[in-house]
């Protein structure tokens, strides 16, 4: 994508969305019922997702844990997804291991 956005597609040809500076846009599922993407792997990094399901039955990220694999017992960062009572991202933060945390709105 030329604007510095880009996807990746896991095996079902689920779409998981981020922005030019990899902040997590947003997931499009090919099927409603299909598998959700529990991690991901690359460069010595994991990004562990947790999920959960709001009043309209959408599936949303609710986490998103970044991991050194070789030391795979604390994340290195954690990003909370919080969404509204309509399914809207509402607010995300965001920790360091050091527990200095960032917020936007």
């Amino acid at each position: 994508m030329t604007d510095g956005t880009f996807s990746l597609f896991d095996k079902q040809s689920n779409e998981i969305a981020f922005n030019s500076s990899g902040a997590f846009i947003g997931i499009k599922y090919n099927k409603p019922k299909g598998k959700f993407v529990k991690s991901l792997s690359m460069g010595g990094h994991m990004i562990k997702f947790s999920y959960k399901i709001y009043k309209n039955n959408q599936v949303y990220i609710s986490k998103v844990r970044l991991f050194n694999l070789e030391d795979n017992s604390k994340p290195i960062y954690i990003v909370n997804y919080i969404y509204d009572i309509e399914g809207r991202l509402a607010k995300i933060e965001r920790t360091n291991n050091t527990e200095n945390q960032l917020s936007m709105k």
